[in-house]
């Protein structure tokens, strides 16, 4: 599985030394050497689209405690029916594509879209605020819709983790008269600190 999913998949690397137009085989296009990585490091934005870049990725590890405290307290409800629908909930934004999602930002958050039409209709605003095209907060609103959308799969991911937790540590600390608090700062807790 490594070779086939991380390692194959390096051969593709080869086209970005061509000119590569689609439909034609590799052998008929023309080798352009580095000259593809000169006009991408050579655009003067690329230090901002690279920082952008690992801001956004930096910023999604920052979400995982919130998945995972999302998983304790979900691994803390007693009644069934609510853990399910909560964690349905939480978990069906991931299955939606960042088109759709985009949509919905676009649908929501546009000058012409419901967030500015009731604001507008309630007199709070004069005109419309472009909350899409203000870049001010864009590592923000990135971050917003990126836990929005994954954060109940990585609840589900801690979920699994809390299910692993060997029962007789938790019934050994309540013997000892731990409660539930206890219970989840002295065994839930650290089992999962090595994921954070």
């Amino acid at each position: 599985f490594i070779i086939v999913f991380s390692y194959l998949p390096i051969s593709g690397w080869i086209y970005s030394f061509f000119d590569y137009r689609i439909g034609y085989k590799l052998s008929r296009c023309e080798f352009v050497g580095l000259s593809n990585f000169a006009y991408a490091f050579g655009d003067p934005y690329i230090i901002t689209v690279i920082l952008n870049t690992l801001v956004i990725s930096v910023l999604g590890l920052a979400g995982l405690p919130l998945a995972g405290m999302i998983a304790i307290l979900l691994s803390e409800v007693k009644g069934r029916r609510f853990k399910k629908t909560v964690q349905t909930a939480i978990t069906i934004p991931n299955f939606i594509s960042w088109v759709l999602v985009y949509s919905m930002a676009f649908s929501l958050f546009s000058t012409s879209g419901m967030m500015n039409t009731f604001l507008q209709s309630i007199g709070i605003l004069e005109k419309p605020v472009q909350f899409l095209q203000d870049n001010s907060h864009t590592w923000l609103t990135m971050w917003l819709w990126g836990q929005w959308k994954g954060l109940g799969w990585g609840a589900i991911m801690y979920l699994a983790a809390i299910a692993g937790i060997d029962q007789e540590l938790y019934e050994a600390a309540r013997v000892d008269g731990a409660g539930r608090f206890k219970l989840m700062r002295h065994i839930t807790l650290p089992a999962l600190m090595p994921t954070f």
